[in-house]
């Protein structure tokens, strides 16, 4: 898709940035440190997926449009299996899934 893999290096390397110069900065706090407080092991991992979510699915967007033309230049796979342009079917669908979960999680008035 790009024609220069430090693209592809730079579009891996933003959910990273973003983490590290602006959800850590603003919660004052590491990852583990977040929910630890709630119950079970896996009421903590699901309090913090559900809390960034919108996190979790651009990075998996920004990965998936970059990974596969990093492997084709590190390794002998082969991705013409992926419909063209890739980027192109991968950025409207993470798009789709940010509108509909901001969609779900709005409450009318007051309602909690």
């Amino acid at each position: 898709m790009f024609a220069n893999p430090i693209w592809s290096l730079l579009l891996l390397s933003v959910p990273f940035l973003v983490y590290w110069f602006v959800i850590r900065p603003r919660l004052h706090a590491k990852l583990t440190e977040i929910y630890s407080g709630v119950g079970s092991l896996w009421s903590r991992i699901w309090a913090r997926v559900y809390a960034f979510r919108t996190f979790i699915v651009t990075s998996i967007g920004a990965i998936l449009i970059a990974l596969p033309d990093l492997l084709v230049i590190i390794s002998p796979l082969d991705f013409s299996f992926l419909p063209q342009p890739w980027a192109g079917w991968v950025g409207p669908i993470c798009l789709i899934v940010v509108q509909l979960m901001k969609a779900l999680e709005t409450k009318p008035g007051e309602q909690k």
